[in-house]
Order: C-alpha cells, then sequence, then structure tokens
C-alpha cells in the first residue's frame, strides 16, 4: 500500500517539484503528535510555492479547533468545529466540508504566492489571497498537541508536502484512491513512554547506553582461581543434593 501510494503522490506533482511523505499514522485519543524533519535541501514555501494533502479519518469528534497536518509559518490543514478549514493565513479559510468520524476525507491546500486553495476529495472548495509564508527551518507537523483547542484522533494516510502549488488536476488525482485500512501500515502516534513494570517491558526502544547510570567505583582486580574438579553432585542427605 505504502509504494502505491507512493507511485501516485510523485505522478501527480509535477515532474520537477520536490515531494515529501507519503506519511501514514494512527493517533489514538490524547496521544502525541509526530513531527517529520525534511529531505535535505528542501526548501518549503519557496518562489514556487507549497502544498500539502491527505487521507483523514476521525475516531471521534473533534471540538472547537484541531490542527491536522502542517508547517510552521506557511500554514496547517485544520478542523473548526468538525469542518475543513485551514490555518495559518490569518483568520481561518472555512468550508462547510464536514470531517465525520470513521470516514476518510482526502484534503489538500496548494499556496501559489497569491492565493491559498482548499480542496476536499479532489474539489476545490474554498480560496483567499494569501502570500506565500516563510518556512525557515521548517518542519512537518502531524496532528500536533498544545498549539489548538484539541487534537486530532483517528488515521492519516497518504500525506505528502510539495514544494510548489499543485493544479486542480493534480489534486484530483491524489484524491481518486481512498486508503485501505487493512493494507496501510500505520505509524503509531502513542505516547513513547508506556507504563514499564520490569526490564525492557512496556518500551519501544532500548535506553541509549550513554544515558545510563555509571558508577564511580572502577571494577575490582580479577583474581585466578582453579576450576572446580570434584563430582558434579554431591550428595548431602536423604533426597538432598547440591
Amino acid at each position: 500500500m505504502n509504494t502505491a501510494f507512493a507511485t501516485l503522490l510523485w505522478a501527480a506533482a509535477a515532474a520537477h517539484a520536490a515531494t515529501w511523505g507519503p506519511f501514514h499514522a494512527e493517533f489514538p485519543a490524547a496521544s502525541d503528535g509526530l513531527v517529520k524533519q525534511p529531505p535535505k535541501g528542501a526548501a518549503l514555501a519557496g518562489p514556487r510555492g507549497f502544498a500539502i494533502g491527505g487521507w483523514f479519518k476521525p475516531s471521534e469528534a473533534m471540538r472547537g479547533t484541531a490542527l491536522l497536518a502542517g508547517v510552521d509559518g506557511v500554514g496547517y490543514l485544520c478542523s473548526v468545529d468538525r469542518r475543513l478549514a485551514f490555518c495559518g493565513v490569518g483568520a481561518p479559510l472555512h468550508t462547510d466540508v464536514l470531517l465525520a468520524a470513521g470516514a476518510w476525507t482526502h484534503v489538500a491546500a496548494s499556496r501559489d504566492g497569491r492565493h491559498v486553495v482548499l480542496y476536499a476529495n479532489g474539489k476545490e472548495v474554498a480560496r483567499q489571497d494569501a502570500a506565500v509564508g516563510a518556512a525557515a527551518g521548517a518542519q512537518l507537523a502531524i496532528a500536533p498537541r498544545g498549539m489548538a483547542d484539541s487534537g486530532f484522533a483517528g488515521r492519516v494516510a497518504g500525506l505528502m508536502v510539495a514544494d510548489e502549488a499543485l493544479d486542480a488536476q493534480a489534486v484530483a488525482r491524489l484524491a481518486a484512491a481512498r486508503p485501505d485500512d487493512a493494507l496501510t501500515v500505520f505509524e503509531t502516534g502513542s505516547p513513547h513512554w508506556p507504563l514499564q513494570t520490569r526490564q525492557m517491558a512496556g518500551q519501544l526502544a532500548p535506553q541509549d547506553a550513554w544515558t545510563l547510570p555509571r558508577s564511580a567505583t572502577p571494577p575490582s582486580n580479577p583474581v585466578a582461581k582453579p576450576a572446580y574438579d570434584g563430582p558434579v553432585l554431591e550428595p548431602r542427605g536423604a533426597n538432598e543434593w547440591t
């Protein structure tokens, strides 16, 4: 499924556009968001513009404003009172598109230096004037927490970013293939330190060696001892062995 999405996304973007993704992720309620660093040399929101799009499937109704995915200084796909919007160009760009819980919706935004255009399921649903935003040191935030009224809980599939604006035909191609939950591998947005009971239980990865405690006591000197040369088992009493 990842390969199919990647092929579709690369074909949808212009041949000279640099694309970033696709990303597939799953976020339980009260989970952590995910942050993705851009490829080396990527210049988001440069002179050619910017585009972001993907499939979103909320697992519960979102309260107030919830950020779906985006880049600081450029803007975020977002939900305002459960309806699709774009945040980050002054006042949010609102639509009447309902982001229903339990249903996949393809959403995308494209900025070309003059306008920001918002799409739902491959069709333009809103636009407003907006210059290209500044995105120095930009990184992609997916379902970020602590930046709005609530966080996104649910699944994200085929999320991609392009370093130029995409036209309506390209966005329509991106929205043509609905994701299959059973065939998509989702990265988890669960908190990274669940309850640990003993040893490695509950950890997602071993602790880095250089962060482990170190004793100031030097190791003891080795002492040579002859190998044991007695019987393997020695009776000590009735039904007792040593």
